[in-house]
């Protein structure tokens, strides 16, 4: 993971879309061994009219995002960026292999049990 990450704005499927994207990593992409992509969708619980995160939820969506990304990278993966869009926030990473993904994030989701994913 790169020191050089920015945020965008654009459209997915004709709704508004935050990126948030390690600009970085293309110096270093492809990196040998991380071959799968895998992605993590969680649903907002009240989005606002755009699909956006309001103020009142934003807290909670930092604190799952802040215990995932730790517990889904190691030294076989790496996290590249997030969209958010349409009431949900997905996380993107690439890894050698997705063998115990579903587990550590079912460890990490059961923390915050309210939120779909």
């Amino acid at each position: 993971m790169s020191d050089d990450w920015d945020v965008y704005f654009t459209h997915v499927e004709d709704k508004p879309a935050s990126m948030l994207l390690d600009l970085g990593i293309a110096a270093e992409a492809p990196i040998p061994g991380l071959s799968v992509m895998a992605y993590i969708t969680v649903e907002f619980l009240d989005p606002d009219e755009n699909g956006f995160s309001k103020r009142s939820e934003y807290e909670k969506l930092m604190q799952i995002e802040d215990a995932l990304i730790p517990a889904v990278t190691h030294e076989t993966s790496v996290f590249v960026g997030r969209c958010t869009t349409d009431g949900q926030r997905e996380f993107f990473f690439y890894m050698d292999n997705a063998k115990g993904l579903e587990e550590r994030v079912e460890a990490v989701m059961a923390k915050f049990d309210e939120y779909p994913w």
